[in-house]
């Protein structure tokens, strides 16, 4: 990915299921890169998709039929690589037919896509330097076999497989997988089922009938290790039933899954975090990485290693033959000691050869206590020849001590480190073919690409009344594995009710496809969520699509529901800001600074718990920018170089609590307090009925020095520590009544159209800007309408928001109404500006805050899936709860216990400042 200039990816999501090391890194950089591309196929708009230059949202299901379409097109229009398909290819000449008549504009509108678009993308694809990148949205997906061999070819044809920036084999320590060819009569199929292995193994969907046959050979013991195929392969009723009818079931696992409580035997085995454990596939290039996890807690109870369990078995069984004394003092004495009387203990008892694994680890993993060290210590013994030869690029010496060398430096370096480097120049080499050329004729495969047409897939695609919803059993998330869902509360907790990695279904419906078979992978749709079984019928059961494959002690919910990170949760960035969730304090006035407007103990205390409450964004107070611009007592203050120091010494607590803190900059104007100013209030237009006291209407220089004011307070926010500003336009204040045709009705260059009410806004905004620079993040409190006849409206509001962005504003919070407006919202329901917010999605295209009575987490996840805004903005329910979000994510997903009943707006007033009455009241009556 380093070297890519173009990343076409299928059906993987990278910014969740990283797969690869820095996943979310490398994507970033590559989208973020004028000169390279990053382009999307997948139906819905991944986190993945929505970084991307392009998006192509494929219709569920037609990832084969886009793949030969590309090569078609790709082909028809001689962009095809010649010369690599000449140098490093053989069969083109016999898959070629395939593509050169496919008809591919009928094929991409099957696809639901827009021919233009898939037409350039595979041309870009054949002339840049590209690499594809594809994962389970075509490994568990129709036609999966043959979307493989077609992406490959599709790479093959273009010139980008074992090439800088393309498809490479990537370095290892020793090889994952052996090679099977099932084309050898010599190779073992299953009995029942006639499988053949693949890459060594078999597939596990066949096992409930090798059980179950009639065959005299059937399968009749199964030893389960690390895994919960009850509920981790297809068909659960199948395998319950097989597995009832085995002479022997053993399970060696950590937790009591469903397979364990169905067994005849359980061995308990240790956790990852109570063995050494080592990765064999770190996928990195082009060094070689590696680590040995080592143990980080002591086990509970008596379980063994993985490793110690199968040892044990073996030696009961009578499979590890004599061992002489002498081995077991050589390990005592030392390795390189143990080394040399194990060749000699191997050439007088060659049956050892072959458990040599059960003998390291009786006797050299006695002395290192773990039997997994004494395997990693034989492997590296016995590294093959190429491997010598990257270490070698590493820094290390091969021969024969090279082994012993790395296996001190994995002991001495828990953190890991680079035990090779492959030679780039030297790729094709890995290549196992006779002729060290891509084979891309495979007979097998040939049939089923060519019945890949639009015409049939069309009808294949039609929803199948037997089937109307698709079942998807776990994906791959930023926070777990494949197959790894959490435990029963899982299914009580989380946020909202979508949720990640347990059953997931949904209707086939037009944009669905109806899975011929019972269970398909979902990307796109509307899902529902599948209850958990009955616990009592189902004792010891996780009630999960797969049972927890660790149970740490005093494992917290909180735990629990990270795993299960909903889209609230994501991290996201504003301008550079990078946020831990989509949550936001919205400024609220807290009465509680001095009475010069200064920062008090009281004030950073607040902050503090807000910010270790877990909220992603605290938006502080009001802030007044000049003192004729103060609304009320004990506000806090920002319009002299005094403060910052107080200033600092609020956000550095903010920061070491966690948390990242805008502040908000005010001018109360025409709602300013007289006896706290000591004159008349400012406004646009002196009007009467609208304030509590007539105010003086601004000239001119009044305008120009309110400008200047902002700029002046946005420059020391900055000073002072502040991750951003927030401009306050909202609710009828200053900036908020120069934008109102209700409260402006001036006659000059600041009144009348809609172009002169935005004057000074956008004279302040761009003030702000040119103080504080362009990577420093300027948000604005924004109303949606002024919920008064004559006031700001949606459509004025709107054409507001398209001026803020060409004027270089980041995001926009969105609210409503004025502090005279009755009945903001006449439901008054959660969420009152949702729809406007979604208009605003629609037209102004800013990262959007929503505030609005938002109080529980089904409702912010709504808007949030909705796109009807990008964070969730809360006031009062923080005044009742600082914690908030912390409690949420614990697991208790109640409501925010907040009324909205603003008996807390009663509190400024007092010496305490803002706090919850209603709560006070409470514990008082005890």
């Amino acid at each position: 990915m380093a070297d890519t200039d173009l990343l076409l990816v299928l059906g993987w999501n990278g910014m969740q299921s990283h797969q690869i090391p820095q996943a979310p890194r490398h994507l970033q950089r590559i989208a973020k890169d004028p000169d390279k591309l990053l382009i999307v196929v997948d139906p819905r708009r991944s986190e993945t998709a929505k970084i991307a230059d392009r998006h192509l949202p494929i219709r569920p299901g037609t990832d084969a039929l886009l793949l030969r379409a590309m090569i078609a097109i790709i082909l028809q229009n001689g962009w095809e690589n010649k010369a690599y398909i000449a140098e490093h290819t053989s069969g083109f000449e016999q898959v070629q037919p395939l593509f050169l008549e496919f008809d591919t504009r009928e094929a991409v509108r099957t696809c639901q896509l827009d021919y233009d678009d898939v037409r350039e993308i595979s041309r870009l694809f054949a002339t840049r330097r590209s690499s594809l990148r594809y994962d389970l949205g075509l490994f568990m997906n129709r036609h999966s076999a043959a979307s493989s061999y077609l992406a490959a070819i599709l790479q093959a044809v273009c010139g980008r497989i074992c090439v800088s920036g393309g498809m490479i084999f990537p370095g290892h320590l020793m090889p994952t997988g052996s090679h099977s060819d099932e084309r050898k009569p010599k190779t073992w199929r299953t009995a029942a089922t006639n499988f053949f292995p693949v890459a060594g193994a078999f597939p596990p969907n066949a096992l409930p009938e090798e059980i179950l046959s009639d065959h005299p050979e059937r399968i009749r013991a199964v030893f389960v290790s690390a895994s919960n195929p009850l509920r981790s392969y297809a068909d659960t009723t199948a395998y319950e039933e097989a597995f009832k009818r085995l002479d022997l079931l053993v399970t060696s696992e950590l937790a009591l899954t469903e397979t364990a409580v169905l067994s005849h035997y359980i061995l308990p085995a240790r956790s990852g975090y109570e063995s050494w454990d080592g990765t064999f596939f770190a996928l990195t290039y082009p060094g070689i990485f590696f680590q040995m996890r080592r143990p980080i807690i002591e086990p509970a109870g008596e379980p063994l290693e993985a490793g110690e369990i199968f040892l044990r078995l073996a030696d009961r069984m009578g499979l590890i033959p004599p061992i002489p004394d002498s081995l077991y003092e050589a390990a005592e004495k030392s390795r390189p000691a143990f080394g040399l009387a194990l060749m000699e203990y191997a050439q007088k008892e060659p049956a050892a050869l072959k458990v040599m694994p059960f003998i390291l680890g009786k006797t050299l993993g006695k002395t290192l206590g773990s039997v997994h060290l004494a395997a990693l210590w034989g492997l590296l013994q016995t590294a093959p020849p190429a491997f010598h030869e990257n270490a070698a690029r590493a820094g290390f010496t091969p021969g024969m001590g090279l082994g012993e060398e790395l296996f001190q430096k994995i002991l001495d370096h828990p953190q890991g480190f680079w035990i090779g480097q492959v030679d780039p120049k030297r790729n094709f080499e890995e290549l196992k073919t006779a002729d060290g050329r891509i084979d891309l004729f495979i007979p097998e495969l040939i049939d089923p690409v060519r019945e890949i047409g639009p015409e049939m897939e069309e009808v294949a695609l039609q929803p199948d009344p037997a089937f109307p919803l698709i079942l998807m059993a776990g994906r791959h998330t930023a926070m777990k594995a494949d197959g790894q869902p959490d435990g029963p509360g899982f299914y009580g907790g989380g946020f909202g009710r979508r949720r990640t990695g347990g059953y997931r279904y949904g209707p086939t419906g037009p944009r669905g496809y109806s899975s011929r078979v019972r269970a398909g992978l979902w990307r796109a749709g509307v899902w529902g969520e599948r209850e958990p079984p009955d616990q009592k019928h189902q004792p010891g059961f996780s009630g999960n699509a797969h049972a927890p494959l660790c149970s740490l002690p005093g494992r917290s919910p909180l735990i629990a529901q990270e795993e299960n990170m909903s889209k609230l949760l994501e991290s996201t960035m504003i301008n550079g800001l990078k946020l831990a969730n989509r949550f936001v304090r919205s400024a609220t006035y807290e009465g509680l600074a001095g009475g010069d407007g200064s920062v008090t103990p009281a004030l950073i205390g607040l902050m503090v718990r807000l910010a270790r409450g877990g909220v992603g964004l605290i938006i502080s107070s009001h802030s007044y920018i000049t003192p004729e611009g103060q609304a009320g007592p004990r506000q806090l203050g920002v319009y002299a170089d005094v403060l910052v120091p107080g200033l600092r010494d609020l956000t550095q607590a903010v920061h070491e609590a966690g948390g990242k803190i805008v502040m908000q900059l005010a001018h109360s104007g025409g709602f300013a307090n007289p006896k706290l100013i000591g004159q008349p209030a400012l406004a646009p237009s002196a009007l009467e009925g609208f304030y509590k006291t007539p105010p003086r209407e601004m000239t001119a220089e009044d305008i120009r020095k309110m400008v200047e004011a902002f700029g002046l307070a946005a420059l020391r926010a900055k000073e002072a520590g502040f991750d951003g500003v927030q401009i306050h336009a909202a609710h009828g204040y200053l900036l908020s009544q120069f934008v109102s045709p209700l409260l402006n009705q001036r006659r000059d260059e600041y009144g009348g159209s809609g172009e002169n009410r935005y004057r000074a806004l956008g004279q302040a905004a761009k003030k702000i800007r040119a103080a504080v620079g362009p990577d420093f993040p300027v948000l604005i409190k924004l109303n949606s309408q002024d919920f008064l006849e004559g006031g700001l409206t949606l459509a004025d509001a709107l054409h507001l928001g398209v001026r803020l962005r060409e004027d270089g504003l980041d995001a926009i919070e969105l609210s409503g109404g004025i502090l005279i407006s009755k009945n903001l919202s006449p439901s008054r329901k959660e969420a009152y500006f949702a729809e406007e917010a979604a208009a605003f999605k629609k037209k102004v295209g800013l990262p959007l805050l929503l505030v609005g009575g938002i109080r529980s987490l089904a409702v912010a996840e709504r808007i949030i899936d909705q796109g009807a805004a990008d964070y969730i903005s809360l006031s009062r329910p923080f005044i009742r709860e600082p914690e908030l979000i912390q409690r949420w994510r614990s697991g208790d997903l109640r409501p925010a216990s907040c009324l909205s009943d603003n008996q807390c707006f009663r509190t400024i007033m007092s010496d305490e400042g803002l706090y919850c009455a209603v709560e006070r009241k409470e514990k008082e009556r005890g």
